[in-house]
């Protein structure tokens, strides 16, 4: 399945996939304290529902270590943050 990149609105529960919107390209952002994107399953203009296990696992572990998720060489991240604005 196709992935995407969707951005985080700021509000509401960061595991629900309508609180994400499709972005035209790769997010800016990357270390922080709050999520700031996913690459999610493409479901169009938000991602597929639910988020998959996976991804809100590094939801999870993104929120707890302030670092984009998966860690570790050479793995692709699906979870950026940036700082608290």
């Amino acid at each position: 399945m196709p992935h995407s990149w969707y951005s985080y609105n700021g509000t509401g529960d960061i595991f629900l996939a309508n609180n994400y919107r499709l972005m035209t390209d790769k997010p800016g952002c990357a270390v922080g304290t709050v999520i700031c994107a996913i690459l999610a399953p493409d479901g169009g203009r938000t991602p597929v529902s639910p988020l998959p296990e996976s991804i809100q696992t590094y939801l999870s572990n993104a929120r707890s270590t302030l670092v984009p998720q998966p860690q570790g060489l050479g793995q692709r991240k699906y979870v950026y943050l940036r700082p608290n604005f």
